[in-house]
């Protein structure tokens, strides 16, 4: 038999005062609660109400007292339950003794005195508890959830809060998870979830990592936790977040490409220790192959694995490769990097590591990839002249010419570049330290045949 309520709630209104929280309690946990104020509308048929109620209940929940005893209407309603309860298996009576004792109940009704019962204390909460435990012996994924993430200090709202669905939503199946190209489907600052499964706990555990997964990825983008965010303010967002210095101590190969900074020699604070012994456990993998994992690690040596200036910046800040298989942790703009290896804030960065990545930034390899990387994490939308000079080049205009055009356009989209990260330089000094480079100056005309070609590369 299918019940539309898991319980009706059998009680005399004297005892309003423990039976509305109660209900209420109970109804914040996501049970369907039969009560009259939830139930009875004006106009309604009293009577037809109630038994439409007693007989779509799974449960009986019956306030026995002394108010109780002393009325005829609750006896009705009880009579009514002790009935369905011989008639069908699925009924049953769940008392709550409100003030009175056993020898009370026996003298009201002897077979309900036998019936094991829930004592009120007088304390609603409790005795919805006591009530949950009658009703749900073993706990939902989504108590499991919240039974997690209290634990960790979540703020995990009421099981009664919609949020719980969004919770549910972010933890679906995420696009390629369980494939080789795992690593780039969880998003910025992503990392695997536990696996699915059947049972309350396996579930309710993938929800609650979820959840907190969720919370730190959009706390990273309101914080603008990137590459360029010093190591101390990136220890101290991990920390801050609930279960995700866990997260990070178990994968560490994510974490060093959403902030490679964390593996320069004393930068990593409580994981230090661990970073380290990683590495020298894994250094003859990592220098025989430096950019095959996080670019973390190659910051780890001394000699930077040898890689070349255009190799490093690329691996920094945009760590991507064909088959989609690296975490997706490029979130910059190509001017946004180059402002900020161009400002005093960079300047907490060893200097051979400072030198690379400017050299590379720098690099004629670079230069054809001024369109590198996107900044829709901070919803920074690029102008149609900045993208004209990143896509077209100086084609059509003579060197000195192109020079002038880049520097400007350059100047104005820097503003966003020092908003963005909290540059103190003006757009002009920035622009006059990157021009140092000899990035403008570098970039020669090319030929039409040249512009067709690369534009018939960009939109295939």
């Amino acid at each position: 038999m299918s019940h539309k309520w898991d319980l009706f709630i059998s009680h005399a209104s004297e005892d309003k005062d423990f039976v509305r929280p109660l209900a209420e309690s109970l109804r914040a946990q996501r049970l369907a609660v039969w009560f009259d104020e939830f139930e009875l509308k004006p106009g309604m048929g009293l009577r037809e109400s109630i038994d439409q109620g007693l007989l779509s209940s799974r449960f009986g929940l019956v306030v026995l007292s002394p108010s109780f005893f002393a009325k005829s209407w609750p006896k009705w309603e009880l009579d009514g339950l002790v009935q369905l309860t011989r008639s069908s298996s699925d009924a049953m009576i769940l008392p709550i003794w409100h003030k009175v004792d056993q020898s009370e109940v026996a003298a009201f009704s002897p077979s309900l005195a036998n019936i094991v019962a829930i004592p009120s204390f007088e304390d609603p909460d409790r005795a919805a508890s006591d009530v949950l435990r009658v009703l749900r012996p073993r706990p939902t994924a989504v108590e499991v959830a919240r039974e997690i993430l209290v634990g960790l200090k979540f703020p995990a709202p009421a099981l009664s809060d919609d949020w719980w669905l969004d919770a549910a939503v972010w933890s679906a199946p995420a696009f390629g998870e369980g494939t080789f190209q795992e690593a780039s489907s969880w998003g910025w600052w992503g990392f695997p979830l536990p696996p699915e499964g059947d049972s309350a706990d396996v579930k309710g555990q993938r929800i609650a990592w979820a959840a907190m997964q969720h919370s730190w990825q959009k706390a990273a983008a309101e914080q603008r936790i990137a590459q360029c965010t010093h190591p101390s303010r990136v220890l101290e967002f991990i920390d801050s977040q609930p279960g995700l210095a866990a997260t990070a101590e178990s994968e560490l190969d994510y974490l060093l490409c959403y902030v490679p900074q964390l593996g320069i020699p004393g930068c990593a604070g409580f994981l230090e220790t661990l970073i380290d012994s990683v590495f020298l456990e894994a250094s003859s993998s990592i220098k025989a192959a430096p950019t095959r994992g996080a670019a973390g690690w190659i910051l780890r040596e001394s000699d930077l694995c040898g890689i070349a200036p255009d190799e490093l910046v690329e691996h920094y800040f945009w760590p991507t490769d064909p088959a989609g298989t690296s975490p997706d942790a490029g979130v910059l703009a190509w001017v946004d990097a180059a402002a900020w290896i161009a400002s005093t804030v960079s300047d907490w960065l060893p200097s051979p590591i400072k030198v690379r990545l400017r050299q590379g930034l720098a690099s004629s390899v670079m230069q054809g990839r001024m369109r590198h990387g996107g900044i829709a994490a901070w919803n920074i939308r690029e102008n149609e002249r900045w993208m004209k000079l990143m896509y077209s080049g100086p084609i059509g205009m003579t060197k000195g010419d192109y020079v002038r055009e880049a520097r400007q356009v350059f100047e104005e989209r820097i503003v966003a570049s020092r908003q963005l990260l909290g540059l103190p330089e003006s757009p002009g000094e920035l622009v006059d330290h990157i021009a140092s480079w000899g990035v403008f100056e570098s970039c020669s005309p090319r030929s039409a045949q040249v512009q067709r070609s690369t534009e018939g590369q960009m939109n295939s």
